[in-house]
C-alpha cells in the first residue's frame, strides 16, 4: 500500500507540522480510513471517478464508509470533521455526504451543504448527498434545489436534478418542476446525465407530462436519446411505451 501510494505516510516536515495541528477527530477519520483502504479497490475507484484526482483516492469501501458514519456520528465533536472542507482524501467526501444524509436537522443539512456542495468534484459524492430529512422538510429541500440549479458548477447543478427527481417526483409534484428540467442546458457531462436519468425516471413516475416533453424534442439530441435509452432498459417502464419511445429516438449526425 505505501507503494501504491507514496503521499500516505511519508509526510514532509511541513505536512507533519500540519497534522499535528489538525483536528483529532479528522486524523482519526483518516487513520482509519487509511487503514481500512485496499491498493485494487483505489484502482478501480479511480477509473470509475475520473474527475478526481487519483492522489486523493484511499480505495474505501461504501460498506465500511457507512458502518463509519455510524460510529462517528455519535462524537461529541463530529462538527470539526464536518466543517473541516476542503477535505484531503475522496472517501473523507464520501463519509461526509453520507454523515449530512443521515442530520435530522434540516437547518444544519442546509448550512453544511453551503459549505460543502463547492468542493464537490465527482458524480459518487454528489449522488451519495441524499438528506433523509427532506422528506418531511419539502419547503426547504425544494428551496435549495431551485437555487442550486441556478449554479455555476456542474456538480452544484447535478444535486439540485437530482433532489428534484428523489423528492419531487412523486410526493410533492408539479409539472412545472419538469419544465425547469427540460430547459437545462449544460457541457458538463454528468449535469446532461442527470437530466436524461430524471427524464428516464419521469417517463415512469409522471408519464403524461415528461413524454409531452419528448414528443416535443424540448430536450438537447443527445440528452433525449440518453433519457429514452435509460427508460427502454428500465425494468418498470411498460413494454408498449418503450416501443413508443423506440420510435421517437432522434438521427445525431
Amino acid at each position: 500500500l505505501h507503494d501504491a501510494l507514496p503521499m500516505i505516510g511519508r509526510a514532509s516536515c511541513r505536512e507533519r507540522v500540519l497534522l499535528d495541528q489538525m483536528s483529532s477527530i479528522v486524523k482519526m477519520i483518516q487513520d482509519e480510513l487509511i487503514a481500512n483502504s485496499e491498493v485494487g479497490y483505489r484502482d478501480f475507484v479511480i477509473k470509475l471517478t475520473p474527475t478526481v484526482d487519483p492522489s486523493m483516492v484511499l480505495g474505501v469501501r461504501v460498506p465500511y464508509l457507512n458502518k463509519l458514519a455510524k460510529r462517528v456520528s455519535a462524537e461529541s465533536n463530529i462538527m470539526e470533521f464536518l466543517e473541516s472542507v476542503p477535505h484531503k482524501y475522496h472517501e473523507e467526501n464520501l463519509l461526509e455526504a453520507i454523515l449530512i444524509s443521515n442530520l435530522k436537522d434540516v437547518l444544519l443539512i442546509r448550512r453544511l451543504l453551503e459549505l460543502f456542495l463547492p468542493h464537490v468534484d465527482n458524480w459518487a459524492v454528489c449522488d451519495s448527498l441524499r438528506p433523509k430529512a427532506f422528506l418531511k422538510n419539502p419547503d426547504i429541500a425544494l428551496n435549495l434545489a431551485l437555487k442550486y440549479i441556478e449554479s455555476k458548477e456542474a456538480f452544484t447543478i447535478r444535486f439540485a436534478i437530482e433532489t428534484l427527481m428523489l423528492y419531487f417526483l412523486v410526493e410533492n409534484y408539479d409539472v412545472r418542476y419538469v419544465r425547469i428540467v427540460s430547459n437545462i442546458r449544460h457541457d458538463d457531462y454528468y449535469v446532461r446525465m442527470m437530466v436524461a436519468w430524471y427524464f428516464s425516471t419521469a417517463l415512469y413516475e409522471r408519464y403524461s407530462d415528461a413524454i409531452k416533453v419528448i414528443e416535443s424534442q424540448s430536450l438537447e439530441p443527445w440528452v433525449h436519446n440518453k433519457a429514452i435509452q435509460k427508460a427502454i432498459e428500465s425494468r418498470v417502464i411498460l413494454p408498449e411505451r418503450k416501443e413508443y419511445l423506440r420510435s421517437l429516438r432522434l438521427k445525431i449526425k
